[in-house]
């Protein structure tokens, strides 16, 4: 598949216009170009929104379209100037009763978003989408890609994504939960909320801020890169009712395409053997449910363990 660019800009004003009004907070009100950074994550967001708007573009504007580009044509040869001045033809008029008509998915003030120029403007977008996102995002639904790279995280882990933390069930199964207390984890697997991090942080190479972080550092000075963030839960229960309870994994950034299943936290789709762990789980997860109901019960054993 095609490599995805570090990054794009957006110069189309139709385009800017409808992200200014599909996401007023993340950009400005001000239509300027925007530059974007992979992987384009609110953009992506927007897909489906705006490859309806684009639909409805077409069924409205294709036929204009066409029309327009047919007269263009038709004005490098020679004609008079009554034929220039004459109004259109009986068709685009019954095309332009049509328009009063339509009702679009997306609403706006702005007659640029509802344009011909703006057809063509998303159909260039869709282009972007087809030849650079959707082989991307396809590889990792169908569990056809082995390896990623920390710029694809984001891909990796849709929201509502199942995921396995590795370390949780090791430290587990040796009764100890001390590898775990960074993420504040005693679960093996959590559904994915949230994302955040993992992307490139362009700064002067002047820049003497103290660079003594854990971000990692390529070989430019003018690039570093934020740890990847999985905002990630589980249920518990707290004494009264059951409730999600909130988890942050950290993956911090490498360099190069790592095995998918080497990593601390994984899709559960991605494990070679995770029915076994999944019906351990479930069964846990009846016992757990069980005791959280009123009853009568005797314990023997440690209940904490001194570090």
């Amino acid at each position: 598949p095609q490599d995805v660019p570090e990054r794009i800009r957006i110069n189309s004003v139709p385009i800017l216009t409808v992200l200014v009004d599909l996401d007023p907070i993340t950009f400005r009100l001000d239509v300027n170009p925007t530059t974007m950074l992979r992987p384009y994550k609110r953009l992506i967001r927007m897909e489906d929104t705006l490859m309806n708007h684009l639909s409805d573009l077409e069924t409205k504007w294709a036929f204009a379209e066409s029309e327009e580009l047919k007269q263009k044509a038709d004005s490098t040869s020679d004609i008079t100037n009554d034929e220039r001045a004459a109004p259109k033809t009986p068709q685009l008029a019954k095309e332009s009763n049509k328009d009063k008509l339509y009702h679009g998915t997306f609403t706006t003030s702005d007659p640029l978003t509802d344009s011909i120029e703006a057809l063509r403007d998303l159909r260039c977008l869709k282009q972007f989408f087809e030849l650079y996102i959707h082989p991307t995002v396809d590889r990792f639904r169908s569990k056809t890609a082995r390896k990623v790279r920390f710029a694809d995280l984001w891909y990796l882990f849709p929201y509502g994504e199942e995921v396995f933390l590795a370390s949780a069930l090791g430290a587990e199964a040796r009764s100890s939960f001390t590898q775990t207390a960074e993420s504040g984890a005693y679960q093996s697997v959590f559904r994915v909320y949230d994302l955040s991090g993992g992307r490139l942080q362009l700064s002067d190479p002047n820049d003497s801020e103290d660079e003594s972080n854990n971000n990692f550092q390529s070989s430019s000075a003018m690039v570093r890169i934020d740890p990847f963030h999985i905002m990630c839960y589980h249920i518990d229960w707290d004494s009264k009712s059951h409730s999600p309870v909130s988890h942050r994994i950290q993956i911090k950034p490498f360099e190069g395409e790592h095995d998918i299943t080497s990593l601390d936290v994984y899709p559960t789709k991605y494990h070679k053997d995770f029915e076994p762990i999944r019906q351990q789980l479930l069964t846990r997860g009846h016992k757990f449910l069980k005791l959280t109901k009123p009853t009568h019960m005797r314990y023997h054993g440690r209940t904490y363990d001194s570090h």
